[in-house]
């Protein structure tokens, strides 16, 4: 067993540790020739200043004399059986280094480590299985495995251990070292190396939400040039057969800055024709004498959620597995057939700090849950068939996250958890128009702040709406968030548009495209139902 100290001597705790292995390693050393543990460990303390991660375990694999050679991270965690299983699978498949799976894990204390079960495909949190020696696949994802291996050394030393770049210390160190044995094994060169393997189960816990992880700090650049450096020369890209595939491959930096600079032209480009379309639209109705709405058009009834009836929320059913309400008036409700009795006082509302307002909780205790709350609202305005004339549709709600642990994880390890669907968590809106066809899937999406945020959106229909089925959603999530304050209306006077600020309604638009469409026989495919 080597421990290489890699400058960590930063505190107190730290240094006290470090010495009292070290004088314990020293005494063994004194020890008896007969002491089967005399030379079974050693630690390996480099200089105040920190190598790379690579220089490090280059200095580990210097100092290693078995055949076999397995690294571990100080931020992992091995199962009991993690040596037993990888050394049986290099010596069954003779590869020159084997790859297990990984099941996640949240924190450092003892509980903490308890909460992960490595059995079969079951994740607490989630894990990862590599996916093998795919040299082709190897050039745009992460498929071969993590550092976390087993390897044979001197396969590991004849294509020079793990890369150390000057200038360069960022993640996808293993990823580089896995495609050099992998191209290693395809060389015909070299035919009697086996390359890599996996071991298709976890063997080891992987921390999710460690501050100091590379790959959490790496600049996309960096990590993509070590990523491709395999790759780089002609005979090995003629002997996968990869061709021009790898200049595509490559992030150019110019390229992407280029790619950043037109997508914010762009945008400022839209803001300002939204911003544009906004002043026609006053200009023309303030010509006109319309203001029967007086910009309370508002559809959506009690979206405030601050009336009851016989213990029910006014006007909202529930979906899925249902909704909570924290009650404005302290009183106890019933909601889907249950007694909550909750007041949420620790939940201040959009309104105020006090307990008087009202609103929509939905609370999933685990990931795959769904919860929500869904209303259906008719435009008088278009009811007739013959409307030949579609509205635009204002949109708009607040909501605030207590938790959510798709995002937290997403931010604390976005190589592995991808950022949470739109979809998953706002407002979800399906059109039924005049002429009986249908409109699926206009979302008003939210991030999941811990303070409430206002989001505003405008749908234009192709087609005049007679009806609309609006859902406030939080789905395939775990966690806690409130709602408040839906609004859904038409456009159609002036004080619907100019009213108030005349810029405010167009600050921060966004306008929703739905998710497809479809007539009265394909509502069951599209709908709402079908894409949960």
């Amino acid at each position: 067993l080597i421990v290489v100290d890699n400058g960590s001597r930063k505190t107190p705790e730290t240094t006290e540790m470090l010495n009292t292995i070290e004088n314990l390693l020293a005494s063994r050393e004194k020890s008896s020739d007969t002491n089967p543990h005399r030379n079974m460990y050693k630690l390996v303390r480099l200089g105040p200043i920190a190598a790379s991660l690579s220089g490090a375990r280059n200095v580990g694999l210097k100092n290693a004399r078995g055949e076999y050679v397995l690294f571990a991270d100080d931020d992992n965690l091995a199962s009991t059986s993690q040596v037993s299983t990888l050394v049986t699978a290099i010596l069954a498949s003779e590869a020159d280094a084997v790859a297990p799976g990984n099941a996640y894990f949240v924190g450092t204390s003892e509980l903490d480590l308890k909460k992960p079960a490595l059995g079969g495909n079951q994740f607490d949190l989630g894990g990862w299985i590599p996916l093998g020696a795919s040299t082709s696949l190897g050039v745009y994802e992460d498929c071969f495995g993590d550092a976390n291996a087993l390897f044979r050394r001197k396969a590991l030393e004849s294509v020079g251990g793990w890369d150390d770049i000057p200038g360069n210390d960022a993640a996808g160190e293993d990823w580089s070292l896995f495609a050099k044995l992998a191209m290693r094994a395809k060389d015909a060169s070299h035919n009697q190396n086996r390359g890599v393997t996996v071991v298709p189960l976890p063997t080891f816990f992987y921390r999710i939400d460690s501050v100091g992880s590379l790959a959490k700090k790496s600049r996309r650049f960096d990590y993509r040039a070590r990523t491709l450096l395999p790759y780089e020369t002609n005979e090995i890209i003629e002997s996968v057969g990869l061709g021009g595939v790898l200049k595509y491959a490559r992030y150019d930096r110019k390229a992407f800055e280029d790619a950043r600079a037109m997508h914010k032209k762009e945008t400022d480009r839209l803001s300002l024709k939204v911003h544009a379309i906004s002043r026609l639209l006053c200009a023309r109705l303030n010509n006109e004498n319309d203001e029967s709405t007086n910009g309370n058009n508002n559809k959506i009834i009690n979206g405030g959620f601050e009336t009851e009836t016989g213990g029910y929320v006014d006007a909202w059913l529930g979906f899925e597995k249902g909704f909570d309400w924290r009650n404005p008036n302290n009183i106890k409700n019933r909601l889907t057939r249950h007694n909550l009795g909750d007041t949420y006082d620790d939940e201040s509302s959009s309104g105020d700090d006090s307990s008087t307002h009202g609103a929509l909780v939905l609370r999933n205790p685990g990931f795959g849950e769904s919860r929500g709350a869904r209303q259906v609202i008719e435009f008088s305005s278009l009811s007739s068939n013959d409307a030949k004339v579609a509205t635009p549709i204002y949109v708009s709600a607040k909501s605030k996250a207590i938790f959510d642990e798709a995002s937290k994880f997403h931010r604390l390890d976005p190589f592995n958890y991808p950022k949470p669907k739109v979809s998953s968590y706002g407002v979800y809106i399906d059109l039924e128009h005049t002429d009986g066809t249908s409109t699926y899937g206009y979302t008003l999406g939210f991030s999941a702040l811990k303070m409430w945020t206002k989001r505003v959106g405008i749908i234009s229909p192709r087609k005049p709406v007679q009806k609309a089925n609006v859902y406030v959603l939080y789905r395939d999530r775990k966690g806690k968030v409130l709602f408040d304050d839906i609004v859904v209306k038409e456009l159609v006077g002036k004080n619907d548009i100019c009213e108030g600020d005349h810029d405010a309604l167009f600050e921060n638009v966004e306008w929703l495209e739905p998710d497809s469409s479809g007539d009265d026989d394909d509502t069951s495919t599209n709908s709402i139902n079908s894409n949960k």
